[in-house]
Formats: C-alpha cells, structure tokens, sequence
C-alpha cells in the first residue's frame, strides 16, 4: 500500500483502478484509512484501536495485530496524503485530535523517562553516604522531607511502544494528513474560483468533489483538515513540542515540515502563528513565527533546519496580519 500510494500520479492510478474493478460504495482511499487508523493506533496505543472513532465495532484479527509496524506507519501516512477519501476519513473518526493528543501523552512520558535517568545518573555519581549529600548551591541537602513543594502530576498511561517513537509518528501523520500536492491545490483553488464565479452570474454546476478523488478534491479535504486541525489546537500543540523538537532533529524535521503545510493556504494559522503563545516549559511566551525565525538564523542550525524553518516563515506573507508581523521583524534583513 505504502507503495501504490508514494506519489500522486501513482495514487491516483491504483484509485482509479480499484474504482474500475468495483471498488464498493466506498472509495478505497477511505476504506485503507479506516483499517489503517485503527491498526496503527492498536499497536502504537494498545487495545483494539478504540481511540479512533471508525463507526466499526469488529476487532483486529490476529494477522492484522501483527502487521509489521513500519510498514503500517508508511501506508497510513502516504494514504492520508494523496487520497482525498482518506483525508475525509481521517476528520470523521477524529484523528487528528486522536494524533494530537496521543503526541502530548507520548511527550509527557518521554519527558518523565528522560527525569528518572537524569536522577539515576546522579544517584549513581553521588558519594553514596548519607553525609556526602549536598544540595543544589553547594551545602548539605536536608534530610528531611519536604512538604512544601506541589506533587507532580501522575504519569500518563504506558503506550505499546516507546514514547519517543509515537511521538515522531504523530507529528508525521499530521504532517501528511495537512499535505496537499501543489497541482492539486492549484486546481482547487481554480474550481473554488469557478464556483464563487458561477455563484456570482446565478449558474448551477452540479459538483461531486466532495465524494471523488479528483485533484480539486483533495485541495478542499486538504483546507477541511487545516481547519480541523486548527480546531483541535494544532498550533498551541507546535508550542508545546517545540522545546522538545529542538532536542531531536528528526523531530524539528517533521514539526517544521507540518508547520509548512498547516500555514499553506490557512489564513487562520497564519495569524496565530504570530500571537505570544506559551510552550509550558517555562521560558517566555513567544510567537511561533519568533521561534522560528531564531531556529532559522542561529548558528547552530543545520542548513537543511534552516531551509525548512524557512519556508513556513515565507509563507506568512499571504495573510495579512501576519505580513505586517513578518515586515516588521528581521526577517528582511537576515535575508538579504
């Protein structure tokens, strides 16, 4: 599957074939998402993929159960990419919340397993005796226990694999679900162009793009995502991750690369990404746009960070709140 669907051209071939040979009532783009989301989330979660509402109640069989995992993420991925079927599927069984919340679970599990061997390390450093122990400035660390400090919050749930893989994951998944091929949103943006135009001269044009894997299709599943996605908090959630992508290049890959694509034709992510917003690792509030203009210009950033902390940053200049924010930051000058 991961290969019939690894480009647009071959996705639309192997979508058009399975519609020839009678593919049911249900184009076959949506049928792989909802097998696939509920496979994925089973192994990646645990249970029997409840957390994605699939409207089936039939659980796994023990061949699907023990799909190779890899190869579950890859079809899922370039299916919710180039099928506007499966883009639908995915908003009906609400996996983009599902995504979003699963990736705060798996960060905050990541965070808790980095604290427990950062305090084994310095357990094990440590003179060991009770009259060795010294505190954080230099004098003997007290004894006694201290009632004062707030307890920290429970640790989430255990996922079925470890929490920095479902992390990575997630945020690849948002990032091909918010994909559109360029010549598809090309030719949405002309179909919605042709619309408003025949709504303005009072023509009626029956259109089944709602229903269809055309390319004007899967620009409108496409921006249907993007707000979606706005919905459930898709921008709060890059705050939150990005102290965290910053640690993992493969993950400052994917988020920037989600980043790109959620501001791409979405006026509305546009302007938040230029609103204070707070990460919740306590460093000051700051705007998506700020950090991304620090990660492209620091000196420490790879060339290919550079370029994809870019094309986000390129890509406010269509909104207008948000050109005004990019004219008036460094942008211009770094630049050039």
């Amino acid at each position: 599957v991961a290969t019939l669907f690894r480009s647009p051209a071959s996705a639309a071939t192997t979508m058009a074939c399975a519609m020839a040979a009678g593919g049911g009532c249900s184009p076959v783009g949506a049928q792989l998402a909802r097998g696939l989301m509920r496979l994925w989330h089973a192994q990646t979660v645990g249970g029997e993929g409840g957390g994605v509402r699939s409207g089936s109640s039939h659980t796994l069989g023990a061949a699907a159960a023990g799909a190779p995992h890899a190869a579950v993420a890859a079809a899922l991925r370039n299916v919710l990419a180039f099928s506007a079927s499966a883009k639908r599927a995915a908003a009906e069984a609400a996996f983009t919340a599902t995504l979003l919340r699963t990736a705060a679970r798996a960060q905050r599990l990541a965070v808790l397993e980095g604290a427990v061997e950062v305090a084994a390390d310095e357990a094990a450093n440590s003179g060991g005796g009770r009259g060795n122990k010294l505190g954080a400035f230099g004098g003997r660390a007290s004894s006694k226990p201290s009632y004062s400090s707030p307890s920290p919050p429970p640790s989430p749930p255990p996922l079925a694999l470890p929490p920095d893989i479902v992390l990575l994951e997630c945020v690849t998944l948002l990032k091909h679900i918010l994909y559109c091929p360029p010549a598809a949103a090309a030719t949405a943006a002309a179909a919605a162009a042709a619309a408003e135009s025949s709504a303005r001269t009072g023509a009626s044009e029956g259109n089944c793009a709602g229903a269809s894997e055309l390319p004007e299709a899967l620009g409108a599943a496409t921006a249907a995502a993007r707000t979606d996605a706005m919905a459930h908090g898709m921008v709060p959630a890059m705050h939150c991750l990005w102290r965290h992508a910053l640690s993992d290049p493969v993950i400052a890959h994917e988020l920037l690369g989600a980043a790109a694509n959620l501001f791409a034709g979405c006026a509305a992510a546009k302007a938040a990404a230029v609103e204070d917003g707070d990460g919740g690792d306590g460093s000051r509030p700051a705007s998506l746009g700020a950090r991304l203009l620090r990660l492209a210009f620091r000196n420490t950033s790879p060339t290919t960070i550079t370029r994809l902390a870019l094309a986000p940053l390129a890509s406010l200049a269509g909104e207008p709140t948000s050109r005004k924010w990019l004219l008036r930051s460094p942008f211009i000058v770094k630049v050039l």
